[in-house]
């Protein structure tokens, strides 16, 4: 797989995880859902799941994106992270910057 489709692939999940975002904060508007709810555990155990797929497909061996999406909170949280050959830390806040550290990783 190439860097364009694995860049194709990441957009795609960036975007499951906006709609699924969305749709549960209806719910917890309408529904008052707390995120263990059962309710939420569905939306988002599947999402856990198609992010660990997606990893593997991309080559994720260092679980970059769960730290992207929980921790750095999809880029907004506009966290930092260091692949071992860089000099600097550089701000992950687009899939692209995630796609650049996950193959930069990989070549150690």
């Amino acid at each position: 797989m190439n860097k364009e489709e694995k860049q194709a692939l990441l957009k795609e999940w960036e975007a499951v995880y906006s709609t699924a975002q969305n749709i549960y904060d209806q719910g917890y508007k309408l529904l008052m859902c707390a995120p263990e709810s059962p309710w939420a555990s569905v939306i988002f155990t599947a999402f856990e799941k198609y992010t660990k797929v997606l990893a593997l497909v991309v080559e994720d061996k260092d679980q970059w994106l769960e730290w992207y999406v929980w921790e750095n909170k999809m880029g907004k949280g506009k966290l930092k992270a260091k692949a071992p050959q860089w000099r600097t830390d550089k701000n992950i806040n687009s899939t692209e910057k995630l796609l650049e550290l996950i193959e930069a990783c990989n070549k150690t």
